[in-house]
Formats: structure tokens, sequence, C-alpha cells
């Protein structure tokens, strides 16, 4: 198989994401939201728990919905 390629492109590096970190109120509230799951995650490993803690809590109707489409599709 002969490959051959005349151009060359250099994209520009577009994938870094940009965040708005000049509000520190709104900075610090997000991360406070965010720091109160994790504080869980993290006593309950310490704790040496069992469980599943990659599942996000959701309403009980969706679960359902949700775990019959995908039993559905892995059987």
């Amino acid at each position: 198989m002969n490959l051959f390629c005349e151009e060359v492109h250099k994209l520009p590096d577009t994938w870094t994401p940009t965040f708005d970190l000049s509000n520190h109120e709104k900075v610090s509230a997000r991360n406070d939201y965010a720091e109160k799951p994790l504080k869980k995650v993290v006593e309950e490993i310490v704790e040496r728990k069992n469980g599943d803690r990659m599942q996000r809590n959701m309403p009980y109707f969706v679960r359902l919905v949700v775990d019959y489409i995908v039993n559905r599709e892995t059987r």
C-alpha cells in the first residue's frame, strides 16, 4: 500500500478549556458544591464501606427507564 500526502496542516490547540475565574464568590460556591459529594466518598473509602460510588443519584422513574434500556441492549 502506497500512501502519499502532499500537504501538512497544523491545527491550533483548541481543545484546552477556558474558565472565567474572575468572580471569586461564584468560583468558591461552585467548589464548595463539588466538594460535598467528594468528602462523602472519601469518608466511605476511609471507612472501607462497600458500595458503588460511580452511580449518581437520579429520580426513581428515570432509573427504571434507564435500567430497562440498558438491560434490553445488553441481552
